[in-house]
């Protein structure tokens, strides 16, 4: 089957023996050219968080129910169609319901300044999270993703102050 550059396949992830994933987007936001974007994913220490063998382990684990698409992301129902973008959306939102956040302004796109935040707050080299989020500048990642984080004493502080 041909592949098309707006499929995620297995194809476009190579593990390398350094340990480390190469993994490459196709059709994605600043990829005008469709040359397609290219991350390369570290392991980590901690094997239990580890997203190059968690990656590497679904690939493996799902390997028998997906077809010649080759998509690696799989709904879990026996249908094991690709998962969609409009899916992910859903399954985000979903968690936002879950959690006692809908109505409150958060949608499936929060969660990409809540990751950029984190991975700042994380010690994460910007240069590093700029290139995994697509960002083309980083003026951008850090003035419109990266959220400034309140000191804990700020609620108390604003307790003593008489507005």
């Amino acid at each position: 089957m041909k592949q098309t550059p707006w499929l995620f396949s297995t194809d476009n992830i190579t593990f390398l023996p350094s340990g480390d994933a190469g993994i490459v987007f196709h059709g994605i936001k600043n990829d005008a050219s469709l040359t397609g974007f290219h991350v390369t994913l570290r392991p980590t220490r901690e094997t239990k968080i580890d997203p190059v063998k968690a990656l590497s382990d679904y690939i493996a684990r799902t390997s028998h129910q997906r077809s010649e698409d080759k998509c690696v992301f799989l709904s879990p129902n026996p249908s094991f169609r690709p998962v969609t973008a409009k899916t992910v959306a859903n399954i985000l939102n979903e968690a936002i319901n879950i959690v006692g956040l809908s109505g409150r302004g958060f949608s499936a796109k929060s969660f990409r300044p809540t990751g950029a935040t984190l991975a700042v707050e994380s010690g994460c080299d910007s240069e590093i999270a700029t290139q995994i989020g697509r960002w083309k500048k980083r003026s951008v990642f850090y003035e419109h993703y990266v959220h400034a984080k309140s000191p804990e004493t700020f609620s108390k502080f604003c307790y003593m102050i008489d507005f």
